[in-house]
C-alpha cells in the first residue's frame, strides 16, 4: 500500500510540475491568459494575441518606414522609446534565450515590492518584553477579533500545536508561523488579551491526560506513539513527562509538564449570564484536536478525479501535447474558486463562551517569569579575541544577525597621525597593515552592534563558534572559519520560515539598489540583508522539504532551533608583486550548522524514520546549491551536485568504512590524489571513528572550483560536506556584480513566502489578503504554487542505495528527480501580480 502511495503521488506531482513548466514555456500563452487584465500585450505588435515571428516582422518594417508604434505594446526594454534594442529583445525572446522582457520584469518587481512594502512588521506594542510583543500587522488581526472570546476562537482554530520544548518562537513567531507549542502559544494569548486591555500571566504546572485527550491532542490514534510525541523534546531531567500504566501494560494517563494562561476577563464572556465584573480564568488554547493536513489531498483538490487520470493516460501513452488541454482544464475548474475552496478542509470550531480548562491539574502551578527563565532556546556567538554574545531566539526572530568587518576602534588615532590612511577595507594596502591598520569583526543585530571579534590585518582567518541552547541541550556547531574583510549572515530556523520572515527581509529594497556601486552595496544593510535573504529562502525551502517527506513517510516531525551561515567570502589575492589586495568581488556560500529535527513514526516504523531523515538530507544537499544557482545566475556546488559530477566525469565514488579490510588503503588513495588537506583529515577521523564515507576517489572540478563533495553515515545520522569544511553549497566562479543579484532575490523570496501561505494548514486569508490586495483566486499561480512545493516526494534514498548500503565500492548518485522554475520564475510573478 505504501509503495502505491508513494508511486501515485509521485506519478501526480511530477505530471503536474511538467504541465505547470509546459505552460510556461509556451511564452505567448501566459499573455493570452492574462489578457484580460490588460488592455495591450507587450510584444504582440500586429494585436492578433500572440507573440511570434509576424511581430519580429512588423517591427521590423515599421523601423524602416519610420511608423510610429505604441510603447505599450513596443517598449521591451523599458527605456521609453521603441527602436532597434527592442527589436532584438523581441529576437531573443523568439529564440528563447531570455524568458521576459525587461519590462515584464521592471512592473513585475515594482508590483512586487510595492505589495510587501504596505505590510508593517514594526512591533506596536509598549512595554512588553519580546515574548508577548506584537506587530503592527498581528495586532491588527487582534483589533479585528475585538473580544477575549473572538481573539480565543481566531488562535484556536489557525494557530497548530506542536511539541518542541521551551520559549522559542514568542508571540509573533507562533503567530507568523501559525504554530507554536504551550509556552509560545500562551505568549501569543497573553499578548493579544494585553493589547485588548486584560490582565494575563502564565502559569505552569503538571496536567494529567487520558488516553483519549492524548491522542487527540496529537492527532494520533496510538497512545504509545502519542506519548513519544510528548516525550521527544521533552528532556527528562527538566520537563516531565510521564505515563501510568494499568496491570496489563496499557497506558492509562500521561502526565506533562505544560503552560498555560490566566487573566482577569469580564465574567459576560465565560458565563452565559455574566456581567463586566472581572474574573479570574484559566485559558489553554494549545491543548485541542490535532487536525493533521495532508497536501495530498490538495492537490487532488485542485486537480481534480477526471484530470488525474487524464494525465495518467497522457504520460503513460506518451502523449505530452495534451497536458496542455489539461492545465486549461484545471485552471477553468477553479476559475471561480476561493484559495481556501482549494486547500484541504479544516474545521473552523466556534465559541460563543470562553471554554474551560478541564484537564486534570496535579501540582502546584509556577507562575511568568520564575518559569521561563531557565527554557529559552538561546544562540551563542563568539569570534576569536571577542566575548561571546548570548541572544534568546524569540530575540532574532524575524531580525538580521550578520557579522560585518569594517576599521577597529584605533582608525579614529591613524586619521589624525598619518598623512592618509585608507577610506574603506578595498583601500588597504600591505603599507597600511604594516602602519598597524586592523580590521575588527562586528555582530550587528538590524544594524545594531551587539559584540565584536579581535583586530586583525585584513585577509587573516578568524574562527566563529556558535553555540545553540535548544530543547535543554547544548549543541556546539562545527566552526566557521572567516576571511577577515568578508560578510556573514546568522540565520535562524525556530520550526519553519514563515511568509512574513520572507517578506520582512526583502522590504526597502528599492529601486535605488541598481544605481549602487560594489563599495555602497558592501555593507550590512545592503549584503547583509542579501546574504539573510538568501538563508531563509534555503531554510524555507528546507522546511518544505521536511514537510513534503514527512508526509509520505508517516512522520511527526519537529525541528530543533537550526542554524545555517550565508556567507559573502570577499576576494583577497596577491598582486604581480606579492602584494595582498582586497578585490571588488567574491563567492557567496552557505554553511548549514545545525538542521536537526527529531521524528516519531505515526505508524511506529523505525525504517520510515531512518528514510525520512536520509531522504530530507540528501535533497537538502541539492537545495544548498540549488537556491544559490537561482539567486546568483551561477553554477553552484554542494556535496550531491559533486557527487553528480563525479559521475559525469567517470570519476568513482567509494565507501570507506573501517570495517573493510582495505580501507587504509582507500584513504592512502584519496592521500595521492591530493584531495584537500582538510576533508582528508576529517574523512580519516571519522571512518576511524566508525563511520561510513561516501566520497569521490579525486577531486571534481566545476568551473574553478575543485575539491570534493562527501557524505559522513554515523547511524541514521548524515552530514553532506564540502571539502573545505562547509555543510552547504558555494558559487564555482566569483561575484562581481551585487546589483545583478537583488531582483532575483526578491522575486524568490515573494514566490517562497506565496506558496508558504498555499501550503499552510490554516486560512490562507491571514497573509493573502495584505499581500495581493483582495481575496480572488489566483487560480493556475496557486496551482503551480501547490503543485511545485510538492516536488519533495519522490525517493532521493534509492539512488544512493548501493551506496550507502557499503554493498559497493563504486557507484552512482542519482540526483533528486525536481523540477524548479529557474529563470520562468519571472513569468510566474508576472502572471500573480496581473490576475
Amino acid at each position: 500500500m505504501h509503495t502505491k502511495f508513494t508511486k501515485l503521488f509521485a506519478v501526480i506531482v511530477t505530471t503536474v510540475m511538467l504541465i505547470v513548466n509546459i505552460c510556461f514555456n509556451y511564452q505567448d500563452s501566459i499573455r493570452q491568459w492574462t489578457a484580460s487584465a490588460a488592455t495591450a500585450i507587450l510584444g504582440d505588435i500586429n494585436g492578433d494575441g500572440r507573440i511570434n515571428a509576424k511581430d519580429m516582422t512588423l517591427y521590423k518594417r515599421a523601423l524602416l518606414n519610420n511608423t510610429e508604434l505604441s510603447l505599450d505594446v513596443a517598449d521591451l526594454n523599458a527605456d521609453g522609446v521603441a527602436d532597434i534594442k527592442d527589436v532584438y529583445e523581441l529576437q531573443d525572446y523568439l529564440l528563447c534565450k531570455q524568458d521576459l522582457f525587461t519590462s515584464d520584469q521592471t512592473q513585475t518587481l515594482a508590483g512586487i515590492l510595492d505589495s510587501v512594502n504596505e505590510l508593517n512588521y514594526s512591533i506596536v506594542t509598549q512595554n512588553e518584553p519580546t515574548e508577548t510583543s506584537l506587530t503592527a500587522e498581528i495586532a491588527k488581526e487582534v483589533d479585528n477579533a475585538t473580544s477575549p472570546v473572538a481573539v480565543y476562537e481566531l488562535l484556536y482554530n489557525n494557530v497548530d500545536t506542536e511539541f518542541y520544548f521551551g520559549s522559542r518562537k514568542g508571540a509573533i513567531g507562533t503567530y507568523d508561523q501559525h504554530g507554536g507549542n504551550d509556552i509560545d502559544q500562551a505568549s501569543l494569548l497573553i499578548a493579544s488579551l494585553h493589547h485588548l486591555g486584560y490582565d494575563a500571566d502564565y502559569i505552569s504546572g503538571l496536567v494529567r491526560l487520558t488516553p483519549e485527550q492524548a491522542m487527540q491532542i496529537t492527532g494520533t490514534n496510538d497512545i504509545d506513539v502519542a506519548l513519544n510525541i510528548f516525550k521527544a523534546q521533552a528532556p527528562s531531567d527538566i520537563k516531565k513527562t510521564e505515563a501510568t500504566y494499568n496491570s496489563q501494560n496499557q497506558i492509562t494517563s500521561i502526565t506533562v509538564e505544560h503552560t498555560w494562561v490566566k487573566a482577569s476577563i469580564p465574567s459576560k464572556y465565560v458565563k452565559s449570564n455574566g456581567t463586566d465584573e472581572l474574573i479570574e480564568v484559566q485559558m489553554d488554547s494549545s491543548f485541542k484536536e490535532k487536525q493533521r493536513m495532508s497536501i495530498t489531498k490538495g492537490l487532488d483538490n485542485i486537480i481534480g478525479t477526471e484530470n488525474k487520470k487524464a494525465i495518467v493516460e497522457s504520460m503513460s501513452s506518451g502523449y505530452y501535447e495534451s497536458l496542455n488541454d489539461i492545465i486549461n482544464d484545471i485552471t477553468d475548474n477553479n476559475s471561480s474558486k476561493t484559495l481556501d475552496d482549494m486547500l484541504p478542509d479544516r474545521e473552523y470550531k466556534a465559541f460563543n463562551l470562553l471554554p474551560s480548562f478541564d484537564y486534570e491539574i496535579v501540582s502546584n502551578t509556577v507562575d511568568g517569569e520564575e518559569y521561563l527563565s531557565g527554557r529559552r532556546d538561546q544562540i551563542q556567538i563568539a569570534i576569536d579575541g571577542g566575548n561571546a554574545v548570548v541572544l534568546n531566539a524569540v530575540d532574532v526572530y524575524g531580525k538580521r544577525l550578520v557579522v560585518e568587518y569594517d576599521f577597529d576602534g584605533d582608525y579614529e588615532i591613524y586619521k589624525e597621525l598619518l598623512l592618509s590612511v585608507p577610506q574603506s577595507i578595498f583601500d588597504i594596502k600591505q603599507s597600511d597593515t604594516k602602519a598597524g591598520i586592523r580590521v575588527q569583526p562586528y555582530i550587528k543585530l538590524d544594524g545594531t552592534i551587539i559584540g565584536t571579534g579581535g583586530s586583525v590585518e585584513i585577509g587573516t582567518e578568524q574562527k566563529m563558534t556558535i553555540t545553540v541552547y535548544t530543547c535543554g541541550s547544548v549543541q556546539e556547531l562545527k566552526p566557521t572559519n572567516m576571511l577577515s574583510g568578508s560578510m556573514y549572515a546568522i540565520n535562524i530556523d525556530s520550526q519553519n520560515i514563515a511568509s512574513s520572515d520572507l517578506l520582512s527581509s526583502i522590504q526597502s529594497m528599492s529601486q535605488e539598489l541598481g544605481t549602487l556601486t560594489f563599495r555602497e552595496s558592501y555593507k550590512d544593510s545592503v549584503l547583509g540583508r542579501y546574504l539573510s535573504s538568501i538563508g531563509r529562502i534555503y531554510m524555507s525551502e528546507s522546511d518544505l522539504t521536511k514537510a513534503m517527506y514527512a508526509e509520505q513517510y508517516e512522520i511527526h516531525a519537529e525541528r530543533y532551533l537550526s542554524v545555517c551561515v550565508t556567507a559573502f567570502n570577499l576576494e583577497i589575492v596577491p598582486n604581480i608583486v606579492g602584494q595582498l589586495e582586497v578585490q571588488e568581488s567574491g563567492t557567496i556560500g552557505l554553511d548549514v550548522k545545525s538542521d536537526s529535527f527529531s521524528a516519531v513514526s505515526l505508524k511506529s516504523n523505525q525504517d520510515d524514520i531512518s528514510k525520512f531523515y536520509l531522504n530530507v538530507g540528501i535533497k537538502g544537499s541539492y537545495l544548498e546549491g540549488e537556491v544559490l544557482e537561482t539567486v546568483t545566475g551561477i553554477e553552484c556546488v554542494s556535496t550531491m551536485k559533486v557527487l553528480d559530477a563525479a559521475r559525469a566525469q567517470k570519476i568513482d565514488i567509494i565507501t570507506i568504512s573501517k570495517s573493510d579490510s582495505n580501507y587504509k588503503s582507500l584513504l592512502s588513495t584519496l592521500e595521492s590524489n591530493n584531495i584537500p588537506a582538510y576533508a582528508l583529515e576529517e574523512i580519516t577521523e571519522k571512518v576511524e571513528a566508525g563511520c561510513k564515507v561516501i566520497t569521490p576517489i579525486k577531486n571534481v572540478r566545476i568551473n574553478s572550483w575543485n575539491g570534493i563533495g562527501y557524505i559522513i553515515n554515523n547511524a541514521n545520522e548524515y552530514s553532506f560536506m564540502l571539502s573545505n569544511g562547509t555543510n552547504g553549497g558555494e558559487t564555482t566562479e566569483p561575484v562581481r556584480d551585487l546589483n545583478a543579484l537583488w531582483t532575483t532575490i526578491v522575486f524568490w523570496a515573494f514566490v517562497i513566502a506565496l506558496i508558504f501561505c498555499i501550503v499552510s494548514f490554516c486560512s490562507a486569508a491571514w497573509v493573502f489578503v495584505p499581500i495581493l490586495a483582495g481575496d480572488e483566486a489566483l487560480t493556475f499561480g496557486a496551482i503551480a504554487s501547490v503543485t511545485w512545493s510538492a516536488y519533495a516526494v519522490s525517493s532521493a534514498a534509492d539512488g544512493l542505495g548501493d551506496v550507502i548500503e557499503g554493498t559497493a565500492t563504486t557507484g552512482t548518485a542519482a540526483r533528486v528527480t525536481v523540477t524548479t522554475f529557474g529563470k520562468s520564475l519571472w513569468k510566474f510573478a508576472w502572471k500573480l501580480i496581473h490576475w
